[in-house]
């Protein structure tokens, strides 16, 4: 295939794809210039578009937070004096945002630079969705030090989400007599409502430490359904209570202990922080006024009763809501299963003990499991529409491996299937349904033993039995490829994330050029917005239209390894977390 170089969102906004007669007109969002990756996370009935930004370009620096006495430091800038007085050249711009956003940097007191932020572009304005950020006087703007991932939107004014605290300094003298200076926050995961400017924290019953919740879908009715944590291991309360007594503790003040215990990657290296890696996670479902202000919150158990000595970390958590008030997720069993799943180094087939989860619905207070355990093995809801369809995934052998299948069920007249997607063994996730119950996600599309797959983004109709890729819909000569599309609107626009060929950009955002001057290309995720075209048909362009192989187009292709870095990013913005 032929490089196309993605100069930026603008350029390629410039293109004349909608002048084509494709099936979808083609927006690049202006959100792309806002950093390397930018993932595409949901499209509301106002076409306001959520986006999550991966190392933003342009971030502030708070001079106040730089050791300029440690000779370490100043030692690699290339004009110390200058950077005193904020005026950065490139190199030690870009040195100093490196250092900021590193392992070492997280773990000193220097200034917190997340790795993700979440924006709403509604039109071509773009908004920061900054959830608990707080303004950072040294440079009288949003500190942009908390991590924010928003999940869903409602007509443009209610953003919901979870998100980190913003943090702050902490100073304390330690036995020797010495100043420290760290930066802490007071809570993790939480929750979040975002209305007008304002945020409401959406807590979980468990508190100590800030506790953990994460929202994941709002409604017309103010209902947002999540999950919380509701108790942790033994583990996590004896390192509490260790914080907690002057003698364990030593001379690290109690504050700085505890934000210890909660804070990701550093206990052993964690990617997420104990409360979450050792909590017992629940479903939650609250209930918001008009201005945002939490008026009730109804907390949902499991499908069983553990029993008293059980130790394991058994969950149940709600990921979408209709304007019913039916939310729809997962719920453990209790049971324990053995499943041949692809090895996730080799791709061949490997013998997995897991233990067992269903999908389930959560409604006034009752849960329900949806489908038959012997035909929908290991199932996951994931999207629930105003017409009572759900869809989501379920283990299904295909030859000797199981692969996560796209389900469609609807709770009135009760019909399933399982919908095969490109081909039998094509691991196909929904990533949202609207009230036309057209369903949009993505899907493998390479049929091969590889570990990690090629995926495209789909569309599929519950009502034609059409499963279609995106990639398809498209002008031919589009400079991309859709890679998975994770929202649509009852105006059927969808959102997706996209792969392109991009100029290497710096930490401001400018090309990086070789020796010679040249620029140099890196494959990287966009968000496109997709606007059906009436009179549009699909183009022929020049290959196979069979649904094992997908038509040759002009995106870029990326090596296994970007494609391991994409699919992992792109796990983690799901309308659901695998924490099991």
């Amino acid at each position: 295939m032929r490089k196309t170089i993605l100069a930026s969102a603008v350029a390629l906004a410039s293109l004349s794809l909608t002048t084509t007669a494709a099936v979808y007109d083609v927006d690049v969002l202006t959100a792309n210039d806002l950093a390397q990756n930018v993932f595409a996370k949901g499209i509301d009935d106002t076409g306001n578009a959520l986006v999550v930004v991966q190392n933003e370009y342009n971030q502030p620096i708070d001079l106040s937070q730089l050791d300029f006495d440690n000779e370490a430091f100043t030692a690699n800038l290339t004009d110390v004096d200058a950077a005193k007085e904020g005026n950065f050249n490139d190199a030690d711009y870009n040195l100093i945002i490196a250092l900021l956003r590193s392992s070492t940097g997280r773990n000193t007191g220097g200034q917190r630079l997340p790795n993700f932020r979440s924006y709403q572009q509604s039109g071509v304005q773009i908004n920061s969705v900054f959830a608990f950020d707080e303004l950072n006087e040294n440079f009288n703007a949003l500190s942009r030090s908390n991590q924010v991932i928003v999940r869903d939107s409602l007509n443009g004014d209610y953003f919901v989400g979870t998100s980190d605290d913003a943090f702050s300094l902490f100073t304390y003298t330690d036995t020797d007599g010495d100043e420290q200076t760290i930066q802490i926050n007071d809570f993790g995961n939480r929750g979040f409502v975002q209305i007008n400017g304002v945020t409401t924290g959406l807590p979980g019953p468990y508190s100590t430490l800030g506790g953990s919740s994460d929202a994941f879908a709002i409604n017309n009715n103010l209902q947002v359904a999540g999950s919380a944590i509701v108790s942790v291991s033994e583990n996590v309360t004896d390192a509490i209570e260790r914080c907690d007594d002057d003698d364990a503790r030593g001379d690290t003040p109690i504050e700085v202990c505890r934000w210890r215990i909660n804070y990701p990657n550093n206990l052993n290296g964690a990617s997420v922080s104990a409360i979450v890696a050792g909590g017992q996670r629940r479903a939650v479902i609250w209930e918001l006024s008009t201005d945002g202000t939490l008026v009730n919150t109804q907390e949902y158990g499991l499908l069983f009763e553990p029993e008293e000595d059980d130790t394991f970390l058994y969950l149940s958590e709600a990921v979408d809501i209709n304007d019913a008030g039916i939310a729809i997720g997962t719920a453990s069993t209790g049971e324990i299963v053995e499943i041949t799943r692809p090895n996730p180094n080799s791709g061949v087939g490997s013998n997995i003990i897991e233990l067992g989860v269903v999908a389930t619905s959560f409604h006034n207070g009752e849960m329900t499991e949806l489908l038959d355990r012997s035909t929908f093995s290991q199932s996951r809801a994931l999207v629930i529409n105003n017409n009572n369809w759900v869809a989501g995934i379920s283990a299904q052998v295909a030859s000797t491996t199981a692969r996560d299948k796209l389900f469609v069920k609807n709770l009135d007249s009760g019909e399933e299937r399982i919908v095969n997607g490109f081909f039998t063994s094509s691991q196909t996730t929904p990533r949202d349904i609207n009230d036309n119950n057209i369903i949009v996600g993505e899907a493998e599309v390479e049929v091969s033993n590889e570990a990690r797959r090629e995926k495209n983004a789909f569309m599929y109709n519950i009502e034609t039995d059409e499963f279609v890729n995106l990639n398809t819909l498209i002008p031919c000569d589009a400079p991309y490829t859709l890679v998975d599309a994770v929202g649509i609107n009852n105006n059927d626009e969808i959102l997706v994330t996209a792969r392109a060929s991009s100029p290497i950009r710096d930490a401001r955002g400018q090309d990086v050029l070789d020796d010679d001057g040249n620029q140099q290309l890196i494959d990287k995720a966009i968000v496109l917005k997709l606007s059906p075209n009436a009179n549009g048909q699909v183009e022929e362009c020049g290959g196979s239209t069979d649904t094992d192989t997908i038509p040759e187009r002009q995106g870029a292709s990326l090596p296994l390894s970007v494609l391991g870095f994409l699919a992992g990013a792109l796990v983690f913005f799901r309308r659901y977390n695998e924490r099991d």
